[in-house]
């Protein structure tokens, strides 16, 4: 876990937490070389103080911190190693706030999990009998 950094947060701050878990889908030796890579990222110098959340997340497969820029962040390490598939889920303090991101090459998407609306209409309240 990351304390004392300026721009990723971690421990008793104040803010709002997410969990940010990775998987990594590609030949073993390219995933290899994506684990190096942030192995051997600065993590000593503030101007590059989210390669320690970037480190932590690819070497333990997740972290619990407050990285409000994380697309900024960590999607352009990601395309550095474009044969790996990067899936990232993101679980927020908020109990709908579940989200995942994938990236690979110059390719990203993101998704919110939502929940689907009911429509069996003896279950449905006024306002949502409207919708559909």
């Amino acid at each position: 876990m990351m304390y004392g950094r300026k721009c990723l947060k971690s421990g008793n701050n104040m803010g709002y937490y997410t969990y940010f878990s990775l998987s990594m889908i590609g030949e073993e030796n390219d995933i290899d070389e994506v684990t190096q890579a942030a192995s051997s990222l600065n993590t000593k110098d503030d101007s590059s103080c989210y390669n320690e959340g970037i480190k932590e997340l690819v070497t333990t497969g997740g972290i619990d911190a407050k990285w409000y820029s994380f697309e900024n962040d960590f999607i352009p390490f990601a395309r550095k190693f474009p044969k790996v598939l990067f899936i990232v889920d993101g679980s927020g303090e908020e109990t709908d706030d579940i989200w995942q991101w994938r990236i690979k090459g110059e390719l990203d998407e993101y998704h919110q999990v939502e929940m689907p609306p009911f429509t069996t209409s003896e279950l449905l309240i006024e306002s949502e009998k409207n919708k559909i």
